[in-house]
Order: C-alpha cells, then structure tokens, then sequence
C-alpha cells in the first residue's frame, strides 16, 4: 500500500529574514585580528580609531521575529594609522543576558526599565567609551518637543511663517541641547567617575535639558510674536457690557 502524505506532513521550509543573511548576519564571536590586509591604498591622514556600535544576538534567534534593529549590542574597532590596518577588534556590550551567556559576572550598574542593550551608539569621553541606548540617542527629545511645537504652532495667533519656523527649529533646538547634554556628561564623568553617567544624575540631567528645551521653545515664541507686531489701538477695543440685575 502506497504511503500518503498529507500537506500537514510535509517538513516546513525555514523562514528566510534577511537580516541574519549575507553583510547582516551577526558576527558569531570575539575576535582580534592585527596587521590587516588592505585591498586598495588607505590615505595617510587616517589616522584614529573607528568605533561602531550595533546590534549582533548573542546565540540563535528566531529568524520569523527577529529585526536587525533588536538584539545584543557588538562593538567594532577598527585602528588607522599611516595608511594601515592595525587592528580590529569587537566585543559584545555586557549586558545582563550576554554576561550570563559567557559566564560571566554581571557588570556593575544600575538598570533602568530592562533597557540595558546600548546598540545604538558609541560616545568617546576620553577614557571611557559610552554605549548607548535608542531611548537616550536623542530622539525621544526631538519627537516630543516637535509635538509641542507642533501644537504650539497650532495656538500661535500669528502669520503662517512664523508658525513654520516654530515648527522647525525643534530640530536645531533639540541638536543642540543633546550636545550640551553630552558635553556635561563627559565634564561630569572626566572629573567625578563614570558614575556620573547613570543613575539619579543622569535622569536629573535628561529632565533639565528637557525643560531648557520648552524655555528655549517659550522665548522663540514671545521674540516671534514681537517681530513686525502691529502696535494696538485701544480706541478699536470693545468693553463688555456689564448688567446690574436687582432682586
């Protein structure tokens, strides 16, 4: 008697998820190579090092879930010096999970709400290398202030220009104040210890500039409303009428 095989028997094909194929697939180890075989010429004046921070699971993932934005965090060095490669390196960020998955003891330091995969950037503070994570990239400044520009505009009683450009410096704003946000980290953590740069200080430090972002906000609106304002006329004002009603 002849077997049959049914749909439901059939081997499902692995989902395919580009992100785990070719120049995205994570990088399966810790390396560190030295005196790199250059294809080409590299120009003499590069001369530092590359630091890329980004995310690379630690152990296999689920390919029909997985998006290359998740993940743990990988930093990637790459040394340039005198039209040389010296070296690269890269390194797993040690977060909670790829320091249990390594065996290894977990690194000191508060967590705060579970966001502890900095694979978003990498700030150089002379010493210290800073990873980041998305929610402290800067965006969350730019989405929210931008709202409130945005609504702002909307209760400006002004000409459509100025409202345009209310909308639009939350961009600069935003820039700006992310930088000064950082320049105070890296001031604070040079002279008081890495420290300065997580816990208490550092929610203390995202909230201040928060709120120098909506003053800064505030005072473009009043020069704005001052800027070829025409001067009232109290002669054109009309008084309520007041009624005197006796019981």
């Amino acid at each position: 008697m002849a077997d049959t095989v049914t749909a439901n028997s059939r081997p499902s094909a692995p989902i395919p998820n580009r992100y785990l194929e070719g120049a995205y697939a994570p990088v399966a180890e810790e390396v560190t190579l030295t005196d790199l075989v250059v294809t080409g010429t590299l120009p003499p004046e590069l001369d530092g090092r590359y630091l890329r921070n980004g995310p690379n699971p630690l152990g296999p993932v689920d390919p029909a879930t997985y998006h290359w934005f998740t993940g743990d965090a990988m930093v990637h060095g790459l040394r340039l010096r005198d039209g040389r490669a010296e070296w690269y390196r890269n390194r797993w960020v040690r977060s909670t999970n790829v320091s249990e998955a390594l065996g290894e003891p977990p690194a000191p330091g508060e967590r705060h709400g579970g966001m502890e995969t900095a694979n978003t950037n990498v700030i150089d503070l002379g010493g210290y290398k800073l990873q980041v994570v998305e929610a402290c990239s800067g965006l969350r400044y730019m989405f929210s202030l931008a709202s409130l520009g945005f609504m702002a505009a909307c209760l400006f009683r002004a000409a459509l220009w100025k409202r345009i450009v209310l909308v639009l410096s939350t961009l600069p704003i935003t820039i700006a104040m992310n930088s000064l946000r950082i320049a105070i980290v890296g001031l604070l953590v040079n002279r008081h210890g890495i420290e300065m740069a997580d816990g208490f200080i550092h929610e203390f430090e995202g909230f201040s500039i928060f709120g120098a972002c909506l003053v800064i906000l505030f005072a473009e609106i009043w020069v704005l409303a001052r800027i070829g304002a025409d001067p009232v006329s109290y002669t054109h004002l009309t008084l309520p009428t007041i009624y005197s009603v006796s019981i």
